[in-house]
């Protein structure tokens, strides 16, 4: 428990805002290689990875979880602990992933597991908001591990009591909306763009009992 929690004071202190996770991709790299996983590196997306190799080659199982937080550039990282608690951005989501993808390494090694299927761990990038799960979509689709993983489990925030085995899709769209309107003086009894835009955001709101029709 001691080594769970100094690794994860350690990673907090590093800044990993989206698009920005380099420093911790690269720690994460130097803990890898300390663990004894194979083949670790930064691919082109600035993943972080390693294998443990299994006796026969064959897919792989990827265990990830991901490396950038929901702060801006700038933000302090500093953690701070108040008692059993450690306080800190990020120190839930995902560090507290993070953490434990280390110490599943650690325990597999410590107690010589050699897995029936090789294991990828990876600590990925730009998973959350406009990155866009772009790490993850690299490995699946871009990467050198592309059409060889045979299934995936993804670390997230603290606690185990729930295991999520159905995923949400999800489409992002940027909108602009232009009108002659604005100023609240000037501009007065003109149709403003941000009123349309409101309704337009109220209508997809009424809109999320939706079900779409099946067939053709």
């Amino acid at each position: 428990q001691s080594q769970l929690r100094n690794w994860q004071l350690e990673m907090l202190a590093i800044p990993a805002p989206t698009f920005h996770e380099s420093a911790r991709a690269a720690w994460f790299v130097e803990k890898f290689t300390s663990l004894g996983l194979t083949h670790v590196h930064l691919d082109d997306a600035g993943n972080a990875l390693g294998e443990l190799p299994a006796a026969t080659p064959g897919p792989y199982l990827l265990v990830s979880a991901h490396l950038d937080t929901v702060f801006p550039v700038g933000t302090r990282t500093i953690p701070s602990e108040d008692g059993t608690r450690i306080l800190g951005p990020g120190a839930c989501d995902n560090a507290a992933g993070l953490t434990a993808l280390l110490g599943l390494i650690a325990a597999m090694r410590f107690a010589n597991i050699a897995p029936p299927m090789p294991i990828l761990f990876a600590a990925n990038v730009c998973e959350e908001g406009e990155g866009d799960l772009r790490g993850i979509r690299h490995i699946f689709a871009n990467g050198g591990y592309s059409g060889r993983i045979a299934a995936a489990l993804a670390l997230e925030g603290s606690g185990t009591g729930i295991a999520v085995t159905r995923a949400l899709g999800s489409r992002r769209f940027r909108v602009t909306v232009s009108g002659p309107g604005g100023h609240s003086w000037s501009d007065a009894d003109t149709p403003n763009p941000i009123s349309i835009l409101s309704r337009g955001i109220a209508t997809l709101a009424a809109l999320s009992s939706f079900v779409p029709p099946t067939g053709d």
